[in-house]
This record gives C-alpha cells, structure tokens and sequence, in this order.
C-alpha cells in the first residue's frame, strides 16, 4: 500500500487461503482440485480486478487548506493503520494599499 497525494493505492500480489473438506455427502472431494481451481481464478481474475481497484485508489477526505504531511500506513491483521499529521495553511491575503488611486 503507499499513499498517493491524498489517494490510498494497493497492489496485490498474492491471495493464500487453505481448503479442507470438513464433509461431503457426495463422496471424496480432492482439495488439491480445489484449489488449483481457485489458484487459476486468482491469476486470471481476482487478482487482475483487485489491481485495477487498487490502482484507481481509495480518496481519503480531504478539506480546503489542509494538507497532510509525514503520512504513514501501517498494515496489520484485519485493518490499515493511517496516521498523519496536519498542516493548515491559509490562503494568502492580498492587503489592497489604501494610498493608491485605484
């Protein structure tokens, strides 16, 4: 994962699962079929689509005059950890010289 301006991008490059027949009222089930079923799904199809997601991002909200700075992503058991910290900075004001004739 990185952080792309204010987008959250991925690439994924592996799916591990593991298969077990718990049990099967049609008789013996080969999990090696399975999962060289789902190891071909993975590399033609689930894997190119989540890359097409994760190279379009995740936009992060964002508001008029905030930038965030020193942004870090922690990837941990079941969640993204995004931390930053915030910098304002104001539009600058342009003071009009009361001495002109304009």
């Amino acid at each position: 994962m990185k952080l792309d301006c204010t987008v959250l991008k991925a690439d994924v490059t592996g799916i591990e699962e593991t298969f077990a027949v718990v049990d099967s009222n049609v008789g013996p089930i080969l999990t090696a079929v399975l999962g060289q079923a789902s190891d071909m799904a993975k590399k033609t199809f689930i894997i190119p689509k989540l890359n097409e997601a994760g190279n379009i991002g995740f936009p992060l909200p964002t508001m008029k005059h905030i930038e965030f700075t020193n942004t870090s992503l922690v990837l941990a058991d079941n969640h993204v950890r995004i931390s930053t910290d915030v910098a304002y900075r104001p539009p600058t004001l342009f003071l009009r010289d009361t001495n002109s004739l304009c």
